[in-house]
């Protein structure tokens, strides 16, 4: 798992892993997945404007 992963690599480099620190790389991995589905979200509307335009539709 990502959140395991990202753990063992701050471990590595001398860093202290606490509940608090978890918490945070959780919020972090969520922010990151909600923020690449935006950007799916906006993909999905150019696309489908630019279909409208090439079927003679404005928007």
């Amino acid at each position: 798992m990502l959140i395991d992963e990202i753990k063992s690599i701050l471990e590595k480099h001398g860093y202290e892993i606490n509940p608090d620190s978890m918490m945070r790389i959780e919020t972090m991995t969520q922010s990151l997945k909600d923020d690449n589905q935006l950007y799916k979200l906006d993909h999905i509307i150019d696309w489908f404007n630019k279909k409208k335009r090439t079927v003679g539709y404005d928007c």
